[in-house]
Protein backbone atom coordinates (compact mmCIF):
# COMPACT_ATOMS: atom_id res chain seq x y z
CA UNK A 1 0.00 0.00 0.00
CA UNK A 2 1.54 3.24 -1.10
CA UNK A 3 -0.86 5.85 0.33
CA UNK A 4 -3.00 5.92 3.46
CA UNK A 5 -5.44 8.27 5.10
CA UNK A 6 -5.09 8.90 8.82
CA UNK A 7 -8.35 9.56 10.67
CA UNK A 8 -8.43 10.94 14.21
CA UNK A 9 -11.58 10.57 16.30
CA UNK A 10 -11.16 12.87 19.29
CA UNK A 11 -14.49 11.79 20.81
CA UNK A 12 -13.76 8.04 20.78
CA UNK A 13 -10.06 8.80 21.27
CA UNK A 14 -8.85 6.56 18.48
CA UNK A 15 -6.89 6.69 15.24
CA UNK A 16 -7.71 4.74 12.11
CA UNK A 17 -5.37 4.27 9.17
CA UNK A 18 -6.84 3.08 5.90
CA UNK A 19 -5.55 2.73 2.34
CA UNK A 20 -6.43 5.52 -0.07
CA UNK A 21 -5.60 6.77 -3.52
CA UNK A 22 -2.81 9.21 -4.27
CA UNK A 23 -5.49 11.77 -5.26
CA UNK A 24 -7.11 11.81 -1.80
CA UNK A 25 -6.51 15.30 -0.29
CA UNK A 26 -5.55 13.60 3.01
CA UNK A 27 -3.21 11.04 1.41
CA UNK A 28 0.04 10.30 3.24
CA UNK A 29 2.77 8.39 1.47
CA UNK A 30 3.05 5.25 3.58
CA UNK A 31 5.52 3.17 1.64
CA UNK A 32 7.16 2.45 -1.65
CA UNK A 33 7.89 -0.66 -3.62
CA UNK A 34 11.60 -1.55 -3.66
CA UNK A 35 12.82 -4.70 -5.38
CA UNK A 36 9.34 -6.21 -5.18
CA UNK A 37 8.86 -5.49 -1.44
CA UNK A 38 6.99 -2.73 0.34
CA UNK A 39 9.18 -0.49 2.51
CA UNK A 40 7.68 1.90 5.04
CA UNK A 41 8.36 5.60 4.60
CA UNK A 42 9.38 7.72 7.60
CA UNK A 43 6.86 10.47 8.16
CA UNK A 44 7.32 13.43 10.51
CA UNK A 45 4.27 14.25 12.59
CA UNK A 46 5.05 17.02 15.09
CA UNK A 47 1.72 18.76 14.50
CA UNK A 48 -0.24 15.55 14.98
CA UNK A 49 1.83 14.59 18.00
CA UNK A 50 1.10 17.93 19.71
CA UNK A 51 -2.63 17.51 19.00
CA UNK A 52 -2.64 13.94 20.36
CA UNK A 53 -0.75 14.89 23.50
CA UNK A 54 -3.24 17.71 24.13
CA UNK A 55 -6.35 15.60 23.46
CA UNK A 56 -5.09 12.67 25.54
CA UNK A 57 -3.46 14.79 28.27
CA UNK A 58 -0.29 12.73 27.90
CA UNK A 59 3.04 13.51 29.54
CA UNK A 60 5.36 15.08 26.95
CA UNK A 61 8.50 13.22 27.97
CA UNK A 62 6.94 9.75 27.69
CA UNK A 63 6.84 7.69 24.52
CA UNK A 64 3.55 5.92 23.94
CA UNK A 65 2.99 2.80 21.88
CA UNK A 66 -0.29 1.21 20.89
CA UNK A 67 -1.39 -2.13 19.60
CA UNK A 68 -3.34 -1.83 16.36
CA UNK A 69 -6.31 -3.97 15.40
CA UNK A 70 -6.72 -4.95 11.74
CA UNK A 71 -10.35 -4.67 10.65
CA UNK A 72 -11.76 -5.76 7.29
CA UNK A 73 -15.40 -5.32 6.26
CA UNK A 74 -16.79 -5.75 2.73
CA UNK A 75 -13.38 -5.19 1.17
CA UNK A 76 -12.61 -2.09 3.27
CA UNK A 77 -9.50 -2.43 5.41
CA UNK A 78 -8.16 -0.35 8.26
CA UNK A 79 -5.94 -0.42 11.31
CA UNK A 80 -7.59 0.89 14.46
CA UNK A 81 -5.59 2.19 17.43
CA UNK A 82 -7.44 2.84 20.70
CA UNK A 83 -5.54 5.72 22.31
CA UNK A 84 -6.88 5.02 25.80
CA UNK A 85 -4.94 1.75 25.90
CA UNK A 86 -1.20 2.46 25.65
CA UNK A 87 1.16 -0.44 26.21
CA UNK A 88 2.27 0.25 29.76
CA UNK A 89 3.10 -2.02 32.62
CA UNK A 90 0.39 -1.45 35.18
CA UNK A 91 2.61 -2.00 38.19
CA UNK A 92 -0.35 -1.72 40.54
CA UNK A 93 -1.68 -5.02 39.11
CA UNK A 94 1.49 -6.97 40.00
CA UNK A 95 0.98 -9.41 42.85
CA UNK A 96 3.89 -10.35 45.09
CA UNK A 97 7.21 -8.63 45.68
CA UNK A 98 8.52 -5.99 43.30
CA UNK A 99 12.14 -4.79 43.46
CA UNK A 100 12.94 -1.78 41.26
CA UNK A 101 16.68 -1.30 40.66
CA UNK A 102 18.43 1.21 38.44
CA UNK A 103 21.24 3.71 38.18
CA UNK A 104 21.30 7.42 37.43
CA UNK A 105 24.23 6.93 35.03
CA UNK A 106 22.41 4.41 32.80
CA UNK A 107 23.04 5.84 29.33
CA UNK A 108 21.08 3.15 27.46
CA UNK A 109 17.74 3.70 29.19
CA UNK A 110 16.63 6.29 31.73
CA UNK A 111 15.93 3.67 34.39
CA UNK A 112 15.95 6.11 37.30
CA UNK A 113 13.23 8.21 35.69
CA UNK A 114 10.99 5.21 35.00
CA UNK A 115 11.56 3.70 38.42
CA UNK A 116 10.52 7.00 39.98
CA UNK A 117 7.44 7.03 37.77
CA UNK A 118 6.51 3.48 38.87
CA UNK A 119 7.09 4.47 42.50
CA UNK A 120 4.77 7.48 42.09
CA UNK A 121 2.16 5.31 40.39
CA UNK A 122 2.26 2.77 43.23
CA UNK A 123 1.94 5.56 45.80
CA UNK A 124 -1.08 6.97 43.96
CA UNK A 125 -2.97 3.77 43.12
CA UNK A 126 -4.25 0.93 45.27
CA UNK A 127 -2.10 -2.19 44.92
CA UNK A 128 -1.42 -5.51 46.61
CA UNK A 129 2.29 -5.82 45.96
CA UNK A 130 5.02 -4.89 48.35
CA UNK A 131 7.93 -3.15 46.71
CA UNK A 132 11.36 -1.67 47.26
CA UNK A 133 13.12 1.01 45.24
CA UNK A 134 16.89 1.22 44.76
CA UNK A 135 18.27 4.00 42.58
CA UNK A 136 22.03 4.32 42.60
CA UNK A 137 24.15 7.23 41.41
CA UNK A 138 26.62 4.87 39.70
CA UNK A 139 26.15 1.41 38.26
CA UNK A 140 25.68 1.89 34.50
CA UNK A 141 23.06 -0.13 32.62
CA UNK A 142 24.34 -3.39 34.11
CA UNK A 143 22.99 -3.21 37.64
CA UNK A 144 23.45 -6.90 38.39
CA UNK A 145 24.36 -8.38 41.75
CA UNK A 146 28.17 -8.66 41.97
CA UNK A 147 28.26 -12.50 41.83
CA UNK A 148 25.96 -12.65 38.80
CA UNK A 149 27.96 -9.92 37.10
CA UNK A 150 31.16 -11.96 37.53
CA UNK A 151 29.51 -15.17 36.30
CA UNK A 152 27.96 -13.54 33.25
CA UNK A 153 30.94 -11.52 32.16
CA UNK A 154 33.71 -13.54 33.91
CA UNK A 155 37.28 -12.27 33.46
CA UNK A 156 36.37 -9.64 30.86
CA UNK A 157 33.81 -7.86 33.03
CA UNK A 158 35.75 -4.84 34.24
CA UNK A 159 37.57 -4.03 30.97
CA UNK A 160 34.36 -4.53 28.98
CA UNK A 161 32.30 -2.21 31.19
CA UNK A 162 35.03 0.43 31.18
CA UNK A 163 35.12 0.24 27.39
CA UNK A 164 31.32 0.47 27.04
CA UNK A 165 30.44 2.99 29.72
CA UNK A 166 32.23 6.22 30.57
CA UNK A 167 30.85 6.09 34.11
CA UNK A 168 32.31 2.61 34.70
CA UNK A 169 35.69 3.94 33.61
CA UNK A 170 35.48 7.09 35.76
CA UNK A 171 33.78 5.51 38.82
CA UNK A 172 34.78 1.81 38.95
CA UNK A 173 34.75 1.61 42.77
CA UNK A 174 31.32 3.22 43.05
CA UNK A 175 29.90 0.91 40.35
CA UNK A 176 31.33 -2.13 42.13
CA UNK A 177 29.89 -0.92 45.46
CA UNK A 178 26.49 -0.58 43.76
CA UNK A 179 26.68 -4.22 42.58
CA UNK A 180 27.67 -5.37 46.09
CA UNK A 181 24.74 -3.44 47.60
CA UNK A 182 22.35 -4.89 45.00
CA UNK A 183 23.59 -8.39 45.84
CA UNK A 184 22.98 -7.77 49.55
CA UNK A 185 19.46 -6.44 48.96
CA UNK A 186 18.44 -9.08 46.41
CA UNK A 187 19.77 -11.86 48.67
CA UNK A 188 17.75 -10.46 51.57
CA UNK A 189 14.58 -10.23 49.47
CA UNK A 190 14.99 -13.83 48.23
CA UNK A 191 15.66 -15.14 51.75
CA UNK A 192 12.57 -13.34 53.10
CA UNK A 193 10.53 -14.81 50.26
CA UNK A 194 11.50 -18.44 51.03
Amino acid sequence: MEYVELLLNSVNRSIAIRPCSKDNPNAIRWGRLKAGRWCATSVGCKGLARTLFDIMDWEREIRYRFRGEFIENDGDKLMLFELDEPEMIKVENIKGKLVLIGAEDDTLWDTAKYIRRMDERLKAKPHECSYEVYIYKYGTHYVFPESLYKKLLSFAAEPLLKMLFKSAKEHPDECRQTRIDIEKNISRVINEWK
